[in-house]
C-alpha cells in the first residue's frame, strides 16, 4: 500500500503515481537514501528498509499491473483536480479503473490473501512523518526563532506541494512570526503556542489515520465505511483545532472578537472559504481529491463493482465474460507474471542484477542498473503492452541488452514486435518499406531516437531514400577515410586523401608481421582493434584510442591496439581516451605526449619511450594566453590506468609524469622501471586537487572543500619490486598530493640525477630510497616517510648507502634498467619561471549571457572576462531556477564565448549559468542565469 497510502491518499494518487515535475522512482531513491541514515543493524532501520521494500515492490507491480488495468479503463489515471468540472472522459476513465480493480480483487483474488493478519504489521510511524511529511527536525516551543521545522524538502524537487500540507506548514510558518513578535505573558501568544502545537500534533496522528485507511482498503471487509469513520475521526480531533481552534488555551481566556483577529492574522484570506469547507466535511473532500469521483459513485463503487459493467456506454456489453476469462488464472496473466518478475528484480540487490547481466552476457550497459525503479518517470505508464516506457534504464534503453535479459525473465503481449516501443515499430515497417530488410540493433535505435525529437515515420522512409542515393558517395568517402583492410599481406603506406581526416580503424586489424606508415592521425575507433603481431605501425602524426562511454570490470571500453612483440612509433602524441594498449613484449616510441585519460595502458615485459610528458589524466595542451600562445599544460580527471607487473616492463618518459587518475593502482604498480627525466606530480580530481604547468613551472592546488573518499587517493601506489627513477640533467621537482603508507606512495624511488631533486611536498617511501648521494631537498621533511632498507638504523634519506645491507640484513635484490632499444628521442626544455597570481575570482563574472533555440540544439553566448590568468568557461545546466547541476556540459574550459548544447530535450526548460575558471583553479562568481524552453 505504500504509494498509494503513505503519507496519505491524496498524495499517493496525486503525486507518487503520476509525473509531476519528478520521476516516482525518486520518491523510492530518497526513501532509500534516508534508510541509510539510520544507525546500521538497528531496529529503527530494520523497519523503515521494510516498509520501503514494500513501497518498491507495490511500485514495481503498478508498472505492468497498471498497464493491464489502463487497457480495460481506456487511459491512464486522470489528473482531476477539480472533480465537479472535470470532463466525462476523465472521470469516466477513472471510475473504468476503479471498477476493473476493486472487480478483481473481490472475485479473483483467493480469500487466504485477505486475512486478519494484515492488522500485526505496522508501519515505521517517525521514519514516515520525519520523511514524507516533514524535515525531521523537533519542534522548539520555548523559542520559536529556533524552530526549524518545516515540510519535507522532498516535495520542492517536484516543484508542486499537496494541498493540505501545503496549508498547515503555511499557517505554521505565520504563528511563527506572530508569537515571536508577542511578549511570553502576552495571551495572545499562550493561544498561538497551543495552536501551534497541535498541528505538529495532528500531523503525526496523520500518519497512525493513514495507516489504519490503508488496513481498511486492503483488507476489503468494510473498507469502505472503515476508511471514511477513520479520516472523519481525525477531522474531528484534530483537523478543526490545526485550522483555527486550540483544544486547550492553558486557562487564558480570549474574546470572540481576539480569536477573530487572530485567525485574521494567521490564516490569509485567500485559504480561509478552502479552510471552511475542509472543515465542514474532511473525509469527502480528501477522498474526491484523491479518486477524482463524487461520493455516491464511490460507495457503490467499492460495495459492488460488478454492477457498473452494466452501466449503458462504460464498458463494452461482454467486458465481464472477457475480464473473468482473462483473470481465471492469475497465475497465468501476462501482467501478474510481470509484476512478480519485477518486484523480484528490485529485491535481488546489485549484486544481483549484475549477476543475471553476466549470465546475459551484456557488457555494453555498465553497472548502473539497479534499483531498477529508479529509473521510471510514473508509475501510471499507460496501456500499450509495447511502449511501457523505463526511460534512462540502461538493460531498457540497450536493444542488445533487451533482447537478452527482457524476452526471456518478461513476457510481452506480442511476438513480431516483441519489446519494441511504438516508435521502434515504426522504424521496422519503413525499413522494411525501403530497404526491404529487417534493420540490426543499432539503426533501430538510432532512428528511434531521432523520432523521439519529432521524426516521423515518413521522415524515417525518406531518409532511407536518401540513403541509398549516396550509398555510391558513402563507399568511395569510407575508401578514404578508414582503413578497411582486415589483414596486412605487405608492408603498405597510407595517407589522408579526404581533408585532411584522420583514418579509422572500425575493425580487427592484423599487420600480420609487415609495417603499416600512416601519414596522419590514426584513430582506432571504439570497435576496432590493430594487432601488430610483431609487426611495426608507424603513424606520422597522433595515434587516439577512441573511447565508448562504458565501464567494464573498471575500464573505460573503446579501441585496442595489441603491440604482440612488434613496434610503435608515433611522430606526434599518443592519446588513449579508453580500451587497451597491451605492449606485449614489444616497444614503443612516441616523439610527443602520452595522454592515459581512460583505459588501460599494459606494459606487459614490453618497453616505451616517451620523449615528452605522461599524463595519467586528462590533458588541455598549449591554451594561447592574453598576450600570445605560451606552453600550459593542464592536467585534469580521467580513470586511466597504467599497468606495470612485471620486472622486464620499463617506461621512459623524457619530460614530465603526472597522474590525477581517479583509480587506485594499488596491486597495478608491483614491477618494473619507470624512468622519469622531468618533474613528477601525483594529485587527485575528485579531492579538488589539480595541477597546471606553465612554461615549465608546476602549480599544485588543493581545494579542501571537495575532497571526498575516492580510489585516487592510491593513484600511484607502488608497491612489491616496482621502481621508479629519475634521471634528469637539470633539477627535479617531485610533488604528491596525497601519499602516505596507505595513499599514493613510491615503493623504489632511485635518483641518477647529479643536478638535485626538489621535493616540494612531503614524500612517502615505502621500500628503498637511492639517492646514490645526489643532492635532494625535502619541504617537508618532518612529515616525509623513509625506510631503513639495509637496517642499519639510519632512514634512506639520511644513509650515504642506503642499499647496502648490513651484516644481519640481507635485502631483496635491485631490478636492474632493461637496455632500452635506440628509439628516437626529443629533449623539451623547461625553463623556470614564477607562477602567475591568478585575478580575484569574486571581482567579476561572464556577462550579457544569452540563450537562443537552433534547431534541436540550444545554443549560448556571453561577454568574456579579460584576464591573462583566464583558462576559459565552463557551463552549467538545471531544469529548476537556481539549482543546476554540481558538473559542468563540458569536460574542458571553452576558451570562446560561445557553447552549443545539443544533449536537449523537446518541451523542456533548462536554466544556464557560466563561470569563468582561472590559470590557479579558482572560479570566478556565476553569470546571471539564463532560461529558455526548446519546444
Amino acid at each position: 500500500m505504500g504509494p498509494d497510502a503513505f503519507p496519505d491518499i491524496y498524495v499517493g494518487q496525486k503525486f507518487a503515481h503520476r509525473q509531476t515535475g519528478i520521476k516516482s522512482g525518486d520518491w523510492i531513491k530518497y526513501l532509500m537514501d534516508q534508510v541509510k541514515k539510520l544507525p546500521a543493524q538497528s531496529d529503527e532501520r530494520k523497519k523503515a528498509l521494510a516498509f520501503t521494500l514494500g513501497y518498491v515492490v507495490h511500485a514495481s507491480g503498478d508498472l505492468f499491473g497498471h498497464a493491464y488495468v489502463n487497457n480495460w479503463a481506456k487511459g491512464s489515471w486522470s489528473g482531476i483536480s477539480d472533480p465537479e468540472n472535470a470532463s466525462l472522459d476523465d472521470a469516466e476513465v477513472i471510475m473504468r479503473h476503479l471498477v476493473v480493480e476493486g472487480y478483481i480483487d473481490n472475485h479473483k483474488v483467493p480469500e487466504r490473501y485477505k486475512t486478519d493478519e494484515y492488522q500485526r504489521i505496522a508501519a515505521p510511524k517517525e521514519f514516515i512523518h520525519d520523511n514524507l511529511i516533514a524535515n525531521g527536525k523537533n519542534p522548539n516551543y520555548d523559542d520559536v526563532r529556533s524552530d526549524d521545522v518545516n515540510i519535507s524538502p522532498f516535495y520542492a524537487r517536484t516543484g508542486s506541494t499537496p494541498m493540505h500540507l501545503g496549508i498547515l506548514y503555511r499557517i505554521r510558518e505565520n504563528l511563527k512570526r506572530g508569537i515571536a513578535s508577542r511578549e511570553s505573558y502576552n495571551p495572545v501568544r499562550i493561544y498561538m503556542e497551543y495552536w501551534l502545537e497541535d498541528i505538529d500534533n495532528g500531523l503525526r496522528a496523520w500518519v497512525e489515520t493513514s495507516e489504519r485507511v490503508a488496513k481498511a482498503f486492503l483488507l476489503r471487509q468494510n473498507s469502505f465505511p472503515t476508511a471514511i469513520n477513520e479520516l472523519e475521526q481525525w477531522g474531528i480531533e484534530h483537523f478543526t483545532s490545526m485550522v483555527g481552534a486550540p483544544d486547550f488555551v492553558g486557562g487564558v481566556v480570549l474574546t470572540a472578537s481576539q480569536i477573530y483577529d487572530v485567525i485574521e492574522e494567521i490564516i490569509p484570506e485567500s485559504l480561509r472559504q478552502f479552510i471552511e469547507d475542509l472543515k465542514r466535511g474532511f473525509y469527502d473532500k480528501l477522498l474526491n481529491m484523491a479518486y477524482g469521483i463524487n461520493y455516491a459513485d464511490m460507495v457503490n463503487m467499492f460495495n459492488d463493482p460488478g454492477t457498473y459493467f452494466d452501466r449503458p456506454g462504460l464498458f463494452p456489453t461482454d467486458a465481464r465474460v472477457r475480464l473473468d476469462s482473462d483473470t481465471n488464472n492469475l497465475n497465468m496473466l501476462r501482467p501478474f507474471k510481470n509484476s512478480v518478475m519485477m518486484a523480484k528484480l528490485n529485491l535481488i540487490g546489485r549484486e544481483g542484477m549484475e549477476q543475471i547481466l553476466r549470465m546475459a552476457d551484456v557488457e555494453r550497459v555498465g553497472a548502473d542498473i539497479y534499483p531498477p525503479i529508479c529509473f521510471i518517470k510514473a508509475l501510471d505508464v499507460g496501456y500499450d503492452w509495447n511502449d511501457i516506457s523505463f526511460e534512462g534504464l540502461r538493460i531498457w534503453d540497450d536493444h542488445w541488452a533487451r533482447a537478452s535479459i527482457f524476452d526471456k525473465i518478461f513476457e510481452p503481449e506480442s511476438t513480431r514486435y516483441k519489446w519494441l516501443s511504438k516508435n521502434e515499430r515504426d522504424v521496422l515497417d519503413a525499413y522494411n518499406a525501403i530497404m526491404n530488410a529487417d534493420p540490426d540493433p543499432s539503426i533501430m535505435h538510432y532512428y528511434s531516437e531521432w523520432m523521439k525529437n519529432g521524426w516521423t515515420k515518413e521522415d524515417v522512409e525518406n531518409d532511407l531514400r536518401q540513403y541509398l542515393a549516396n550509398q555510391a558517395y558513402l563507399d568511395d568517402y569510407r575508401q578514404k577515410t578508414e582503413i578497411t583492410e582486415e589483414i596486412i599481406y605487405a608492408d603498405t603506406v597510407i595517407n589522408s586523401l579526404h581533408q585532411g581526416m584522420p583514418r579509422r580503424v572500425y575493425k580487427n586489424l592484423d599487420l600480420n608481421g609487415k609495417q603499416l606508415t600512416v601519414n596522419c592521425n590514426l584513430e582506432i575507433y571504439r570497435t576496432g582493434s590493430i594487432n601488430l603481431n610483431g609487426g611495426t605501425l608507424i603513424v606520422n602524426g597522433d595515434l587516439i584510442l577512441v573511447e565508448s562511454g562504458v565501464i567494464v570490470n573498471g575500464i573505460n571500453t573503446g579501441g585496442v591496439l595489441l603491440v604482440n612483440g612488434g613496434n610503435v612509433i608515433v611522430h606526434g602524441n599518443l592519446v588513449i581516451k579508453s580500451g587497451i594498449v597491451d605492449m606485449g613484449r614489444g616497444t614503443m616510441s612516441v616523439d610527443g605526449d602520452l595522454e592515459l585519460s581512460g583505459g588501460l595502458l599494459d606494459v606487459n615485459e614490453g618497453r616505451a619511450n616517451i620523449a615528452g610528458n605522461f599524463g595519467i589524466s586528462a590533458i588541455i595542451r598549449s591554451l594561447p594566453g592574453a598576450t600570445g600562445p605560451y606552453t600550459r599544460y593542464i592536467y585534469g580527471g580521467g580513470n586511466g590506468i597504467l599497468k606495470m607487473n612485471n620486472d622486464d616492463d620499463y617506461v621512459s618518459v623524457g619530460g614530465n609524469f603526472v597522474t590525477t587518475s581517479k583509480v587506485s593502482h594499488e596491486n597495478y604498480l608491483t614491477a618494473g622501471t619507470l624512468e622519469v627525466k622531468g618533474d613528477f606530480y601525483q594529485a587527485s580530481w575528485a579531492y579538488g586537487c589539480h595541477i597546471h604547468i606553465i612554461d615549465g613551472v608546476a602549480n599544485l592546488f588543493i581545494n579542501d572543500a571537495v575532497r571526498f573518499p575516492a580510489g585516487d587517493r592510491m593513484n600511484f601506489k607502488a608497491s612489491d619490486n616496482h621502481r621508479v627513477l629519475l634521471s634528469g640533467d637539470r633539477n627535479q621537482n617531485v610533488g604528491m598530493v596525497l601519499t602516505g603508507l596507505n595513499d599514493s606512495q613510491f615503493n623504489i624511488l632511485e635518483v641518477t640525477n647529479n643536478a638535485g631533486v626538489n621535493f616540494v611536498t612531503k614524500v612517502t617511501v615505502a621500500k628503498l630510497f637511492d639517492h646514490n648521494n645526489n643532492a635532494f631537498t625535502l619541504t617537508d621533511a618532518e612529515n616525509s616517510i623513509f625506510p631503513d632498507y639495509d637496517g642499519d638504523g639510519q632512514k634512506d634519506n639520511e644513509d650515504t648507502t642506503p642499499s647496502t645491507p648490513s651484516a644481519t640484513t640481507t635485502p631483496p635484490l635491485m631490478p636492474k634498467p632493461p637496455t632500452l632499444p635506440n628509439l628516437p628521442t626529443t629533449t623539451i626544455p623547461i625553463t623556470q619561471k614564477p607562477s602567475v597570481t591568478a585575478a580575484d575570482p569574486s571581482s567579476t563574472a561572464p556577462t550579457n549571457l544569452k540563450a537562443s533555440v537552433v534547431g534541436s540544439s540550444i545554443k549560448l553566448q556571453w561577454t568574456g572576462i579579460k584576464s591573462e590568468n583566464l583558462v576559459g568557461y565552463f557551463i552549467y545546466r538545471g531544469t529548476t531556477s537556481g539549482q543546476q547541476d554540481k558538473d559542468p556540459l563540458n569536460n574542458a574550459p571553452i576558451t570562446g564565448n560561445e557553447y552549443t548544447d545539443t544533449n536537449v530535450k523537446r518541451d523542456t526548460t533548462y536554466y544556464y549559468i557560466v563561470k569563468a575558471v582561472y590559470s590557479d583553479g579558482s572560479y570566478s562568481q556565476p553569470s546571471a542565469e539564463v532560461v529558455v524552453t526548446i519546444r
